[in-house]
């Protein structure tokens, strides 16, 4: 994929199969293989074996820890 779109790979993790990308445009994307991970006892590096994107999807986070706001005050008249 980087070659094909131009895009140069910033960093790789061979543990858990990924990659992060930088685009021409300065976008950048991370890819990685769907997985499981398993951190055994003693806290080592996690274990990774690949799963289904289903099994991927229920060991992520998906928690939001800041959200942009813009107030927006109505006009004289208005409501």
């Amino acid at each position: 994929m980087a070659d094909h779109s131009g895009a140069t790979i910033v960093s790789a993790d061979e543990n858990r199969k990924s990659a992060e990308l930088e685009f021409p445009t300065g976008a950048t994307a991370q890819i990685a293989m769907s997985r499981q991970e398993e951190i055994p006892a003693r806290r080592r590096k996690p274990q990774v074996s690949p799963a289904t994107i289903q099994e991927d999807l229920r060991g992520r986070d998906f928690t939001c820890t800041r959200l942009p706001f813009r107030s927006i005050r109505p006009r004289a008249g208005c409501c």
